[in-house]
């Protein structure tokens, strides 16, 4: 018997929400998508403290202007800036809120994954709200 969505009981409620959230979870590991938080304040206004990336693993090429999230060579973390200059070999990247490049380049085997979108923290937290 097939019921109004609005009519479902807390346990089938529960059940749906596992299973959707199974279903996207498996659709984001597949497709190389990936969502991150971001902690700092160096792409404001673009991206700053709290909110969440949404990064595409699978791109084509790199260019000036791409907002990527890669590993830092002279440290063991992530890090997510603009590239500013870009050759076959390496990329300079910056934040949008740093008054100067990055003092180090990579190289396109450092970066992760380039950023698609950005989901502010307030928007998250709305969002949030509603599910409580």
């Amino acid at each position: 018997m097939n019921k109004p969505f609005s009519q479902l009981d807390k346990t089938e409620l529960i059940v749906f929400h596992v299973i959707s959230s199974l279903v996207v979870l498996t659709f984001l590991m597949t497709s190389g998508l990936t969502v991150r938080g971001v902690e700092g304040y160096s792409m404001d206004p673009t991206a700053t403290h709290n909110d969440a990336i949404v990064c595409f693993s699978h791109y084509d090429e790199l260019e000036e202007g791409d907002f990527i999230v890669y590993d830092r060579p002279d440290e063991d973390t992530m890090v997510g800036h603009r590239i500013i200059d870009i050759t076959e070999e390496e990329i300079q990247t910056q934040g949008d809120n740093n008054d100067n490049p990055d003092p180090y380049t990579i190289t396109p085997s450092h970066v992760d994954c380039r950023v698609e979108t950005v989901i502010p923290s307030s928007e998250l937290m709305e969002a949030a709200g509603e599910l409580l």
